[in-house]
């Protein structure tokens, strides 16, 4: 493999499809998000005529929208993160209350 991200975004979108088959969405959201994410900043790789592809430059679009989305699972991390934190904390006075 030339790039990691394709390997990343191989590997996100498999653990996407286990999470959808768990049934945890929110999971699912993000993995599904940095898998499309790595896929959309994936380089370019132009031929020189030669057996060695170069990278050529990445559009601003793909790029912006490639962060976005890397922001966007960031986010859903930090909800599931205090989602699982709350319920910790319930969980904690429920066994104190006993």
């Amino acid at each position: 493999m030339k790039k990691l991200n394709v390997i990343a975004a191989v590997i996100f979108g498999m653990l996407a499809l286990l999470n959808l088959w768990l049934g945890d969405w929110v999971q699912t959201s993000i993995c599904l998000l940095l898998s499309i994410g790595f896929l959309l900043s994936d380089l370019q790789y132009a031929p020189t005529g030669q057996d060695v592809a170069t990278p050529s430059s990445l559009s601003p679009g793909r790029k912006y929208l490639s962060i976005t989305i890397i922001v966007a699972a960031l986010a859903l991390m930090g909800y599931q993160i205090g989602r699982d934190s709350k319920a910790k904390q319930q969980r904690e006075a429920q066994t104190e209350a006993r």
